[in-house]
C-alpha cells in the first residue's frame, strides 16, 4: 500500500507548531522603566504639571528705534544690573547731527558773548576820533560861510559861493550829527532786544542737542530700572541673561518678530501649576506641595504657595500624555522654590503635588 506523502508531511508540520507554541511560552517579565517616575509623598494629592519661571516672569526687552546692532555687551547666563546698558544700535547719522548741533551751539554763545560784552574798547576812541573830526569840520565850513556872507554884504562875493558855502556847512553838520549818533550807539552798548533774539537762539540750539542726545540713547537699549522690581518690599536691582537673538549685524524692527533680549530676576525661582479645571473642587491654597524635574524622579523640591491667578485659561502646558487633551481649560497656581539651585531652568517643565492630607482632616 503506497502512504501519501504530502499529508503525513502536513501533520508532522502541525504537530511541530503546536509542540514549539507549547513549549516556547513562558511567563511574562515586567520591563523596567528607562526613567524612574516621579512618585508623590503625600497619601492625599492632587497632581499637575507646572512651567519653571522668574518672579518677573520673562521680560522681552524690545527697542525704541530700529536698526543695525553693533556692539552686544552681554552674553547668556550674565547677571547684570538695573539701568545697565545690553547693546548699542548704529547711531553714526544722529552722531554726525550731535556734533553739528554742538558746534552751532558754540556759535551762538560767541555771538551772544561777544554782544553781551559790548562795546569794545578799541571800538570807542574811533568813534570820538569821528566826532571831533566832524565838529572841527563843522568850524570851518561855519567860518567860510561867514566870511562869505561879510564879501556878499561888500558886494565882492557872488550869491553862487554863498549858497555852496551855506550847503557845506550844512552837510558838516550832518556828519557831526551822524558821528555824535554813531559815538552814543558804541558806548550804549548792545540792544537788550538784540541780547534777547541771541538768547532764544541759545535756548533753541540747547534744546536741539538735548533733543539729538535723547535720540542718541534710543538707539542704547539697557535693562530695566530697579525700580521694576518689588518683594517683600524689597527692591530687586540684578537681572539675569536668558537668551540673546540679535547679535552685531542684525537688524532690529519696530515691533521686532522676537525679543531681542529675554531677562528674568536672578533672585528665587517660580513654577506656574496648571491645575485641571475638574480637580478645582480638590484644590486648597496654601497646602504643603513639591516638585519634580522631568526624568528625576529622586530630586525634590519644596514648594511655598505664592497666589493664585483668578482666571481659568486653555491649557497651553501640554505633558506628551495620551490623555492630554487640548480644550481642557486649567487653573494657574503660582508657587516658589525654598530652596531652588542653579540646575533649575526657566522654562523647565517639572510634576508638582499639592498635599491634600490636612484638606482631608478638616
Amino acid at each position: 500500500m503506497k502512504i501519501p506523502i504530502i499529508p503525513v508531511i502536513a501533520l508532522a508540520a502541525i504537530t511541530f507548531a503546536i509542540y514549539h507554541v507549547m513549549t516556547s511560552q513562558g511567563p511574562v517579565s515586567q520591563a523596567e522603566p528607562p526613567i524612574e517616575p516621579a512618585r508623590s509623598p503625600y497619601a492625599s494629592k492632587l497632581a499637575g504639571a507646572g512651567i519653571v519661571e522668574s518672579r518677573t516672569e520673562n521680560i522681552e526687552i524690545a527697542a525704541d528705534v530700529s536698526g543695525v546692532v553693533s556692539e552686544l555687551l552681554i552674553s547668556e547666563g550674565q547677571t547684570i544690573d538695573a539701568g545697565q546698558l545690553l547693546l548699542k544700535l548704529d547711531a553714526r547719522d544722529v552722531e554726525a547731527d550731535l556734533k553739528i548741533h554742538e558746534a552751532s551751539l558754540q556759535n551762538v554763545m560767541a555771538q551772544y558773548q561777544r554782544l553781551e560784552r559790548m562795546p569794545r574798547a578799541e571800538e570807542v576812541p574811533p568813534a570820538k576820533a569821528d566826532v571831533t573830526e566832524a565838529e572841527a569840520e563843522v568850524r570851518q565850513t561855519k567860518d567860510a560861510y561867514e566870511r562869505q556872507q561879510k564879501l556878499n554884504r561888500e558886494k565882492i562875493g557872488t550869491d553862487e559861493e554863498l549858497v555852496t558855502a551855506r550847503s557845506q556847512l550844512e552837510v558838516a553838520q550832518a556828519k557831526l550829527e551822524k558821528a555824535q549818533a554813531d559815538y552814543q550807539l558804541v558806548i550804549a552798548g548792545t540792544w537788550q532786544q538784540d541780547l534777547l533774539v541771541t538768547e532764544s537762539q541759545v535756548q533753541q540750539m540747547r534744546a536741539e542737542i538735548q533733543k539729538t542726545q535723547t535720540e542718541l540713547e534710543r538707539h542704547e537699549v539697557r535693562a530695566p530700572t530697579s525700580g521694576f522690581l518689588s518683594v517683600n518690599n524689597e527692591t530687586k536691582s540684578v537681572w539675569e541673561v536668558l537668551q540673546i537673538n540679535r547679535r552685531p549685524g542684525e537688524y532690529v524692527g519696530t515691533p521686532p518678530g522676537e525679543a531681542i533680549v529675554i531677562l528674568a530676576d536672578a533672585g528665587q525661582r517660580r513654577i506656574r501649576v496648571d491645575i485641571d479645571e475638574h480637580d478645582l473642587p480638590r484644590f486648597e491654597p496654601n497646602q504643603p506641595a513639591i516638585a519634580f524635574p522631568r526624568g528625576d524622579g529622586k530630586t525634590s523640591y519644596p514648594l511655598s504657595f505664592v497666589r493664585v491667578e483668578p482666571y481659568v485659561v486653555p491649557k497651553r502646558s501640554l505633558t506628551g500624555d495620551n490623555a492630554d487633551r487640548v480644550d481642557t481649560r486649567v487653573l494657574q497656581v503660582i508657587y516658589e522654590f525654598e530652596n531652588s539651585n542653579s540646575r533649575i531652568y526657566v522654562g523647565q517643565q517639572m510634576d508638582v503635588f499639592i498635599d491634600l492630607s490636612e484638606k482631608n482632616k478638616k
